[in-house]
């Protein structure tokens, strides 16, 4: 479920979120080996040959971001967060 409202001084919804230090990169990776009743988050259960390709395009999209010019001219992210699902689900 999505507030309607934030709390006060909270950021806005779809805000980088940043860092004392820099700003944060957030990975969602929506593999699980079973889907818990009380989470909310996208994941897909039983499911392990879906993680190569996932893999293989969250690679191509990382290139491609990083291959832009404005992406270049920003600070590097000082900090990444993996969730969603179980991120060691997916291939070294």
């Amino acid at each position: 479920m999505t507030a309607k409202h934030s709390l006060p001084g909270s950021p806005e919804p779809g805000a980088v979120p940043e860092s004392a230090h820099g700003p944060g990169l957030y990975l969602h990776i929506p593999f699980c080996l079973q889907k818990c009743p009380y989470c909310s988050f996208y994941s897909v259960s039983g499911r392990p040959d879906l993680t190569g390709f996932f893999a293989a395009a969250l690679g191509l999209q990382i290139r491609s971001v990083a291959a832009r010019r404005d992406a270049r001219e920003q600070p590097p992210a000082t900090t990444i967060f993996f969730g969603g699902g179980t991120p060691s689900m997916l291939p070294p």
